[in-house]
């Protein structure tokens, strides 16, 4: 675990553990969907996962961040969605409402309800990521909360086919 791990909430059995995963790319994210621990694996998939960047804003304002995603509609779809959800879940509070603000995106326009308690985690999806040898690794997320860290989200990717799954060997030999 790095120190910006630590100073970003991250506990440290967490970090460790997918940092221990060199053949599945995982990520944890906060509440307001910014990345705050990433493993190689993830990082190489794509630079939208790096630590610090927040996928809202790359899904809406970065091309550079997302240009690996192929299937950007659906990237974009799946960002509000988990917007609305995080939204949903937690009190407003002032980065949040800066994170809309730059949105250019309220509340109402999200159509969010406040809830007391998390609903049903959405399914999983299946996303394409364009690598840089042109190939196209294609991945199926799963959503996993944190016990006792409530505001954090662990991210983990498997291969939707067997191409997928080559593509993320030689992608880990390239570490």
């Amino acid at each position: 675990m790095t120190e910006e791990d630590q100073e970003r909430g991250v506990p440290p059995d967490i970090a460790a553990m997918i940092a221990s995963w060199p053949a599945t790319p995982a990520f944890v994210r906060d509440r307001y969907l910014t990345v705050v621990a990433a493993n190689r694996l993830a990082r190489a998939v794509s630079t939208a996962f790096h630590q610090g960047v927040n996928l809202a804003v790359a899904a809406f304002e970065d091309d550079d961040l997302l240009r690996e995603a192929g299937d950007r509609p659906l990237a974009r779809d799946r960002v509000m969605e988990r917007l609305r959800e995080s939204l949903a879940r937690h009190e407003t509070d002032a980065r949040f409402e800066a994170l809309l603000a730059r949105l250019a995106l309220s509340d109402d326009a999200l159509g969010v309800e406040r809830r007391e308690s998390p609903g049903a985690d959405a399914p999983s999806v299946t996303l394409g990521f364009t690598q840089a040898d042109g190939g196209v690794v294609r991945l199926t997320s799963m959503e996993l909360g944190i016990q006792n860290h409530h505001d954090l989200v662990l991210v983990v990717w498997r291969a939707a086919d067997e191409d997928s799954r080559l593509a993320l060997a030689r992608l880990q030999g390239l570490q």
